[in-house]
């Protein structure tokens, strides 16, 4: 049986690493920036696109619906091809609106082993891929 609704994601994209700032190319974000000043290496801000249907520009308080896909793109560059010292991530969602409560930001880290952050660009990946949805 077949869902008469595909998911519509509310975020969906990918995060790259370009001179040192990050880009996120996609839907459903309108801004992205290094977390507290930009000093740590795989920790990110992301801001909401408020023009998108379903986002709205904010999630409902505490997100108890939304699901979260994180795909990190191997590095060719990497010690295995293809692979990645990114070991963990980790999602978490931030910044309420004065209006609602809900939810405007979230937060993406990424870590290695160590563990200490890590972006994801040269030998550590190509990128992530991010995906935000409503749940079941």
């Amino acid at each position: 049986m077949y869902d008469a609704t595909p998911l519509q994601p509310i975020v969906q994209g990918l995060l790259t690493i370009v001179g040192g700032a990050p880009v996120f190319t996609g839907k459903g974000v309108s801004a992205v920036v290094r977390t507290a000043g930009g000093a740590a290496a795989g920790d990110f801000t992301f801001t909401l696109d408020p023009g998108v249907p379903g986002n709205a520009g904010e999630v409902a308080a505490g997100a108890p619906d939304i699901r979260s896909l994180v795909t990190v793109r191997g590095s060719a560059t990497a010690t295995i091809a293809g692979g990645s010292s990114i070991t963990a991530t980790g999602i978490t969602y931030t910044t309420p609106s004065a209006t609602d409560g809900g939810d405007t930001q979230f937060r993406l880290v990424l870590t290695n082993a160590t563990p200490a952050g890590v972006d994801p660009s040269g030998a550590n990946a190509s990128g992530v891929e991010i995906a935000l949805f409503r749940g079941f």
